[in-house]
């Protein structure tokens, strides 16, 4: 009878605590939705790293704004990230800070490459495309402070 109560009070016990965690990951959910975006962000920035440093310059192209790929040929900004060297030879891009806003958002990280360890940061907007969902694209790239996407 002792035993059946216990396991009575340990089935119990697990009901709740799977209902308690259950509420735990629901609450964070919504308490920071941005966190899946600012993952998805991070990603984007260090595919566009990776794809200049490994010369698919036509990737990290395609990830820019509509606006500036309008204005900036695909051949003029392949050669300009041809003459970055501190993009050659991608190792990493890990995310140090970032900032999410409804339209703007910006990934701070570490970059590491053959060239060294460098500070980089990365901007995105989010830009609303006739018949398709909002987009998030790089507006801005900076690695030691320094603007990298030619203007």
């Amino acid at each position: 009878m002792i035993r059946e109560m216990l396991q009575q009070v340990s089935k119990e016990m697990l009901a709740a605590l799977a209902v308690s965690l259950a509420i735990m990951v629901l609450f964070f959910a919504l308490a920071f939705p941005g966190a899946r975006r600012t993952g998805q962000l991070t990603t984007m920035a260090r595919t566009w790293f990776e794809s200049v440093g490994s010369g698919r310059t036509d990737i990290a192209y395609d990830l820019l704004a509509p606006s500036y790929r309008a204005s900036f040929g695909r051949e003029s900004f392949r050669f300009s990230m041809s003459a970055s060297p501190q993009l050659r030879g991608f190792r990493s891009f890990h995310r140090t800070e970032s900032e999410l806003a409804k339209d703007r958002a910006s990934v701070e990280g570490e970059l590491r490459t053959d060239a060294g360890q460098f500070e980089a940061t990365v901007h995105f907007a989010r830009i609303e495309e006739p018949g398709s969902r909002d987009s998030w694209y790089v507006t801005e790239v900076l690695v030691n402070g320094a603007a990298l996407l030619p203007r």
